[in-house]
C-alpha cells in the first residue's frame, strides 16, 4: 500500500538540500507494479500529490517552500514518475485527501470548496497548501487551492493516456465533504475545459 506513495519513491534525504536534485527510488514500486502485471491485473497508482508521506523538501524550506518552488517540484515529480510508469499504470491518485473531514453540511451555491481544503480557513495542515500561498498573486486570481489544478493538469500533460482520479475518505460518511469535493472536480473540470478545447476528456 506504501510502495508508490512520494516518500517511498523520493525519500525527503533524496532531495539535495542545496540543489534540490531529485534521486528517485524505484525498486518497491517496480516490484510492486512488475508483480502486479504478471498476473494480468491492471494497475492504480496512489498516489502523486499528497499532504502525508511525502517528502518535505518538495513544497516546505529552501527547495520548496514558495509557490514557484513547489509548482516546479511538483510538474518534475509527476514527470519522472508518470514517465517511469508509463505503460504500466492505467490510473493514478492524483491527489489524495485534500479536504477536512467532519464536512456535515457544504452548499455549493453560497460557499467555495477552497475553504475547506487542508491548510485553508477551517483547520487542518498541508505544506502543498502553506507553499502555494507563500507567493500568490492573489490580485491576478491565485489561490493556494491551485495546487489541485496544477497537478491535475501535469498529470494529465505527461500521463495523457492515465485515468485521472481524485482520492479521499468518509465520502459516503459525510455528505458535505462529498458536494466539495464535486463542486471542486467541477470547477477543475470547466477550468480545464475552457483552456484545453483540444481534450474533451474530463480532467478529474
Amino acid at each position: 500500500e506504501n510502495a508508490m506513495k512520494p516518500v517511498e519513491l523520493l525519500p525527503n534525504a533524496n532531495i539535495d538540500p542545496v540543489t534540490g536534485e531529485f534521486t528517485f527510488r524505484w525498486d518497491l514500486a517496480d516490484q510492486f507494479v512488475n508483480e502486479t502485471l504478471a498476473r494480468g491485473m491492471d494497475v492504480h497508482g496512489h498516489v502523486l500529490v499528497w499532504h502525508g508521506q511525502s517528502p518535505s523538501r518538495i513544497n516546505s524550506g529552501a527547495t520548496g517552500g514558495t509557490r514557484a518552488l513547489a509548482k516546479a517540484n511538483m510538474e518534475r515529480y509527476i514527470r519522472e514518475v508518470l514517465t517511469h510508469f508509463q505503460g504500466r499504470v492505467v490510473s493514478w491518485d492524483v491527489v489524495n485527501e485534500a479536504f477536512v473531514d467532519g464536512l456535515d453540511e457544504f452548499d455549493p451555491e453560497t460557499q467555495d470548496w477552497r475553504d475547506f481544503l487542508r491548510g485553508g480557513p477551517n483547520g487542518g495542515f498541508s505544506l502543498w497548501y502553506l507553499a502555494y500561498a507563500n507567493g500568490a498573486d492573489t490580485a491576478a486570481g491565485e489561490h493556494p487551492a491551485d495546487f489541485l489544478y496544477d497537478a491535475f493538469v501535469f498529470a494529465r500533460t505527461y500521463g495523457p493516456e492515465v485515468r485521472l482520479e481524485y482520492n479521499d475518505f468518509n465520502i459516503f460518511q459525510s455528505e458535505g465533504k462529498a458536494q466539495a469535493v464535486i463542486a471542486m472536480a467541477e470547477d477543475l473540470n470547466a477550468r480545464y475545459a475552457a483552456e484545453h478545447p483540444e481534450d474533451p476528456r474530463p480532467l478529474v
